[in-house]
């Protein structure tokens, strides 16, 4: 029963992740309680980060806890220093017409706890990670 309420949840925030990440792509994001995300190519062995992997062009949205951040970069990026959030939780897709693969992974002290990839052209990738017991 506790898997079915964690499938159940991980599908919610997934769904909510979704959703956020279209309103931020139609403009209508408001930033207010968002966190600024360090990025760089390296990734730390402690706390929390994303890492996005693709050889191509990509955007999306990275939200921890209450607040977001749009995203956009070329080629492989960490972002660090997220802190210790109850929820994570990121869209991120591609922007080229590229068929190469888009890998997100969310890790904690250094080991992968969520990862899912795309090799669809224009794909989208959702990954999504509760922190609450």
């Amino acid at each position: 029963m506790d898997s079915d309420i964690k499938f159940i949840f991980g599908i919610l925030v997934v769904g909510i992740i979704g959703i956020v990440a279209i309103v931020a792509v139609l403009g209508y994001w408001e930033n207010s309680n968002s966190q600024n995300l360090n990025s760089s190519s390296a990734t730390s062995s402690t706390g929390i980060q994303v890492v996005i992997n693709y050889t191509g062009n990509w955007q999306g949205s990275i939200n921890v806890g209450g607040g977001g951040q749009l995203v956009e970069g070329t080629g492989s990026k960490t972002f660090n220093e997220i802190g210790n959030p109850d929820v994570i939780g990121c869209d991120i897709h591609k922007t080229d017409g590229s068929s190469n693969p888009l890998t997100v992974s969310i890790l904690q002290n250094g080991t992968v706890i969520r990862s899912s990839t795309t090799t669809d052209i224009k794909g989208s990738v959702a990954a999504a990670y509760s922190f609450i017991a």
